[in-house]
């Protein structure tokens, strides 16, 4: 399992079965999240933070975000709170 936090959510990537899904950050307990949704690619470029999911084998349908960092500059006065790791953990199912 692949764990990546941005502002608003944290993606949670299977590439063993090639799907992935966001719990959406700030919404409560339970977290709301998304369908597992299968994708084609994960590219993350450690240099800038940014990382793409590719959804389709031609890379016609993509989903663009970065990685959300302590002093983030996109989210400065929204910030991100934490899950507890048994709601992540939940969410995995």
């Amino acid at each position: 399992m692949i764990t990546i936090e941005s502002c608003h959510n944290t993606w949670l990537f299977d590439p063993a079965r090639m799907r992935f899904r966001r719990v959406v950050k700030g919404t409560g307990q339970p977290p709301a999240s998304t369908q597992w949704r299968p994708y084609y690619e994960l590219s993350v470029d450690e240099a800038s933070g940014t990382f793409v999911v590719t959804l389709d084998a031609a890379g016609r349908r993509l989903l663009r975000s970065w990685r959300h960092p302590a002093d983030c500059t996109e989210c400065a006065e929204h910030r991100s709170v934490e899950f507890p790791v048994d709601a992540l953990t939940a969410a995995r199912r």
